[in-house]
């Protein structure tokens, strides 16, 4: 209760509670005017530095509630929304390579940086 009323205070100066899910909103947001905008190398780029943040702050995940959703780079060289995409023999998975070979080779992650 007293951290409803701490916000609710805190809510007059502008401040906002501190949210992981927020943040990576935001990033997404950033990376969609780049895509929108077809920057798809600077897409890439922002994806992969949020990737790279994530992995860094992973702790911060455990208390997430909700399903996030992140951009990832595919096998070529796009970047779709993480809940679009799938695992692929470079990752063992020969199974759902096998199931959708030929026809979604723009849904396979990549996650080799450059």
């Amino acid at each position: 209760m007293k951290q409803f009323f701490l916000l609710i205070s805190i809510s007059s100066f502008g401040v906002k509670e501190y949210n992981t899910a927020r943040i990576i909103e935001k990033m997404n947001s950033v990376i969609k005017k780049r895509l929108d905008d077809e920057k798809t190398d600077t897409a890439i780029k922002y994806s992969e530095s949020e990737i790279k943040w994530i992995w860094e702050n992973r702790q911060i995940l455990v208390n997430i509630n909700e399903k996030i959703k992140i951009y990832i780079i595919t096998r070529n060289g796009n970047v779709r929304l993480s809940d679009e995409l799938y695992f692929g023999k470079e990752y063992g998975n020969y199974i759902c390579e096998r199931l959708y070979d030929g026809l979604f080779e723009d849904r396979f992650i990549n996650l080799k940086f450059k």
